[in-house]
């Protein structure tokens, strides 16, 4: 994120111009080449707005498939509920291991 904001040494001249002076004298004078803060800018890179983008999609997902637990909450009613014994261990197996490497 970049911050523009081209007068800011003008900002800090006005300012140091202004001590010594008495209130009130020629205020146009000071407040020549001096930006208002509704002219100051914020631009976002590409990749920061593609993160926004990304994460607001993240969030629209639920985290829990509701069709999906109920389809096999049915299953598990009706005993026809089946579960892989070798697919299960090779997940186990695979999440030691990538946890390993991590550290």
């Amino acid at each position: 994120m970049k911050i523009l904001n081209e007068n800011q040494n003008i900002n800090i001249t006005s300012y140091g111009n202004k001590i010594g002076k008495k209130p009130g004298a020629d205020k146009k004078a000071e407040n020549k080449g001096v930006t208002p803060f509704n002219e100051e800018k914020v631009a976002l890179s590409n990749q920061a707005k593609e993160f926004h983008e990304v994460s607001t999609a993240i969030k629209l997902v639920p985290d829990v498939r509701e069709e999906k637990i109920a389809l096999i909450q049915d299953q598990i009613a009706r005993g026809t509920y089946e579960i892989d014994n070798k697919k299960i261990a090779e997940k186990i197996i695979l999440d030691v291991l990538e946890t390993r490497s991590i550290k």
